[in-house]
Formats: structure tokens, sequence, C-alpha cells
């Protein structure tokens, strides 16, 4: 195939667009595209007030790219059900290529997604009016691209006059549900890709069901078949349906925390993590890391190193380092090494389990056939200035606060830590309000 002269790459690079596998756009990503072509035609007729460009004429490329935005954006939609539905062995079949009917695409999307997941249903509401104004007008997408239709019949006949400064206002309103739409998408499908769901229930149902319920210390008591029998009716589950409900809460770290029965911590307990933090303050100087950063000392440290001591404390380390490769186990350190990575995200407690599990896998390996690397990996944590506050976020995230404040005393850092308060409150780990999670 000869080269195209047209659609080709060149200098300067920064005009080279990436298309195709080089880059894998996905119908968001379109959609993105033509809804900011549309804007920005938008705001040049705005801001000329049609002196420069005639509004008559851009009115069609701008209705088009708008129109045709908000198409893709809906078939980004139909993409994450079809996913969805794999998740719940669902068969959900929808022609994307040739499917150019936006009230078709919106019907679809309207019948299907709220069985999937109630919390759609919001989204649906804001949307609809703004969906139907664009089928009304111009429903497959050719109504702004010819004049005529099919059958030469003239296009727009029964409008006449469209304000450009009105769309400005309807488009942006109407991007902005549609980003967060998109953000939900993205959202749910992770959610679901962790399995913490029912054939009934959503991840976030289940988290609001566990936080109708009393302690589970309480269930034997006959008050509890009462609130059972209520939160069965308010969810419409039957026993079969509750049995499978309350089994997912319980392996659960933030829903379990609701009845006040976090499972235990992945291969460590409260022993290990002390015996880490007492190497860790030998290698760090905590009262020093829990204040400001003075620049000065810093800038006097990198430009004036202090090879002596540099070299003092690379002893202390590797010292340190021994002393837990003898304590801690295998399980103890993959465990370590889960809560501290976790408490770098604090999204989902499904990955510190995943974590956990594939450091054990590795480390059981490297610990007998590459002792180094695992010395190095454990090494890895304790050289971290942010393990201390790492792993206590991660602690309080998973419903280990009295744990958290145990670590707090015993090194007399109580009130050191911004975030704290927010950890205790958990206010720090709060998702977005679409998310359906009643904090």
């Amino acid at each position: 195939m000869s080269e195209n002269l047209t659609f080709r790459n060149s200098r300067p690079s920064w005009a080279n667009a990436c298309v195709g596998d080089n880059g894998s756009p996905s119908y968001i990503d379109y959609a993105k595209g033509f809804s900011e072509a549309a804007n920005l035609l938008i705001n040049e007729v705005i801001s000329c007030k049609s002196r420069k460009h005639s509004v008559d004429t851009l009115i069609y490329p701008i209705c088009f790219n708008m129109r045709h935005a908000v198409e893709l954006w809906l078939k980004g939609t139909v993409v994450v059900l079809q996913e969805l539905a794999k998740f719940k062995n669902v068969n959900l079949d929808f022609n994307l290529s040739s499917s150019h009917d936006i009230g078709n695409i919106w019907n679809f999307i309207k019948v299907n997604a709220v069985d999937f997941d109630i919390r759609y249903s919001s989204f649906i509401n804001k949307l609809d009016e703004y969906i139907e104004d664009i089928s009304n007008i111009d429903s497959t997408g050719q109504t702004f691209r010819y004049p005529f239709d099919g059958e030469s019949k003239k296009h727009l006949t029964e409008v006449s006059i469209i304000n450009v400064c009105i769309l400005k206002v309807r488009f942006a309103e109407l991007e902005a549900i549609l980003d967060e739409l998109n953000y939900f998408n993205l959202y749910v499908e992770e959610e679901y890709s962790l399995g913490s769901y029912t054939r009934k229930l959503s991840r976030s149902e289940l988290y609001n069901l566990a936080n109708d319920l009393p302690d589970r210390s309480q269930w034997s008591n006959s008050e509890f078949l009462v609130i059972k029998q209520r939160t069965m009716s308010k969810y419409e589950l039957s026993s079969n349906d509750f049995s499978k409900a309350i089994n997912i809460i319980e392996d659960n770290y933030e829903m379990g925390r609701l009845i006040s029965s976090v499972p235990s911590l992945k291969g460590i307990c409260s022993n290990g993590l002390n015996d880490f933090f007492d190497e860790w303050v030998k290698v760090h100087d905590i009262e020093r890391l829990t204040k400001p950063i003075d620049i000065e000392d810093r800038m006097i440290e990198f430009t004036k190193p202090d090879f002596e001591s540099m070299e003092n404390d690379g002893k202390v380390e590797a010292e340190c380092c021994d002393t837990l490769l003898k304590k801690l186990c295998v399980e103890a350190v993959s465990g370590l090494k889960a809560l501290f990575y976790f408490g770098e995200h604090k999204d989902f407690t499904e990955y510190y389990i995943s974590m956990y599990e594939r450091t054990k896998t590795e480390f059981s390996v490297t610990s007998e056939k590459d002792p180094d690397r695992y010395r190095q990996s454990l090494n890895h944590i304790l050289n971290k200035t942010n393990a201390f506050e790492n792993i206590l976020m991660s602690l309080y995230f998973l419903g280990y606060g009295e744990l958290s404040d145990q670590i707090l005393k015993r090194y007399n850092v109580k009130g050191c830590f911004d975030w704290l308060e927010k950890a205790k409150n958990r206010s720090l780990f709060s998702k977005p309000d679409f998310c359906g999670y009643n904090l």
C-alpha cells in the first residue's frame, strides 16, 4: 500500500496526532473530540458576535458535532453495560456499529441500565430531557449533515431559528452530566470486576445493607429476626439472597467493619507491626517526619552531605533489616507490603487482599531461591519514609482504628498527622455521592 500523502506524520512533532492502535481511542475519546470541536465553534461565533463567522453556516457543524458527541458518549455507556452483562453472565446484544438512531440507543440504555444497577436511574433522570431534545430534531445524525433527507425533503423546516447562546448553556449542562456518567461507568465497571456483588445487590447495596444491620454479636438475639425480615423486605431478598449477601459482607473489611466483625489482617498481627516499627524508628527520625520540611536544612543535606553519617545510617539500616528477617515470616512481610502499598490508594479492600496473595506467592519463592532479592524487598519498605503513615492509613481504612491508635500512642506521635482526624471519621475514604455508599 502506497503512502497516504494527506493523512501521515510529519514535522513539527507536536502536530502529530496518535490514532488507531497508536493510542487505542475509545468511544469516549472520540466523543470528547467532537464535544471540544463544537465548543470551539460556539465560542468563536459568540465571541465575534457573528461578525467574523456566519452563525447561519456554522450552526450545522456546531450541531452535528454536538449531536455526534452525544451519540458516542451514549455508545460508551452501552459498552460498559455489555461488560457488566458479562460479569452477571447475561447476554446483552446491541449493534454499535450500525446503530446511529440516538433515540434507540437511549431507549436501550434506559431499559437495561437500571436492571444492572439501580444507581443508573439518577443519570437517566438527569439526561432524559436533553437526549429527547436531540432525538426529536436529529435522531439519525442526518439533519445537520445534509440540507435534505433521502426523500429530498428539506430539514429543519419546523424549527427555523436556533440560538447559539442557548446551545452553549444547554450543551455545557449536558456535557457535565455525561462526564459524570462516564466517571461512574469507569467506577462501576471496576467495582463489579472485584466480584463483591450478588445477583440482586451491587457492592454499594451490600455496603448499605450492612449499615442497616446491628453488630454481629447481636445476631443471636430475637430482635435480630425482626431486623432481618425488615432488611429482606427493603432489598426484596429471599432468605437465600440474604445469606449470600451476608457471606460477602463478613468477608469484606469495609462492610465487616459496619457490623463490628472485621476479618483478620493478612499475614501480620499487632506484634509483627510493632516489631517492624521498632526497627523503622531506628532508621528514621519520626519526630522530624511529623514536622514541616525545612527547605534550608534539606538543601544543606544535598549540597554538603555527611558521608560518615550516611555510612553509619547504612549500617543501622542493615542491622534493622537483619532483625526483621529473623522476626517476620514470609506471610508477615507480605502483609506488611500489602498494607504499605494499599495505603497509597485506599479505594477497595479487595485490592488489599489480592495484593497480599500476589506478594505471598512471590515472596514464598524468592525467600528460598533468591534471598538477596527478598531482603531487598523488605529493606525497600523499611527505607520508606512514608511507611508509618501509609500503614496506619490502611489500618484505619480496613477497620483497625484501635490498633492504629495503639501504634500512635506507642511511639508518642498521636496528633502529629493532619490526616488523622479525617481517617478516624472516614471522610478521608469517602467516595463520590453518585457511587451510592451511605458512609
